[in-house]
């Protein structure tokens, strides 16, 4: 999905705003935003999550959509142990199966 298709695009300014600051500032600066963008963040489940922005010249551009999107990413939870041990083990067998095919 296309950023531009969700209008309006916000500037990195106006997209810190909707965050609360930290230590005294009111809001999150750009260059945090940027951040987001470029590097992203970690979130609870541990997986590293970007902002969607698009670069238009030499700024940045983002939505409140992909900022609403980027929030609730931030906040999933990690899944149930169950579903992460599947997974683990359907990821081994296919790692054993692969050995087997190279006659390891």
């Amino acid at each position: 999905m296309s950023l531009l298709n969700e209008l309006p695009l916000l500037d990195l300014n106006a997209a810190g705003r909707l965050f609360p600051g930290q230590h005294g500032a009111k809001y999150r600066t750009r260059t945090t935003v940027l951040r987001w963008i470029t590097d992203g963040c970690r979130s609870v489940s541990g997986q590293i999550v970007r902002l969607e922005g698009v670069r238009v010249g030499r700024s940045w551009y983002t939505t409140r959509q992909a900022v609403e999107r980027f929030t609730l990413a931030l906040s999933e939870q990690p899944q149930p142990a169950q579903q992460q041990r599947k997974k683990r083990l359907k990821k081994l067998a296919e790692v054993h199966a692969q050995l087997d095919a190279l006659g390891l």
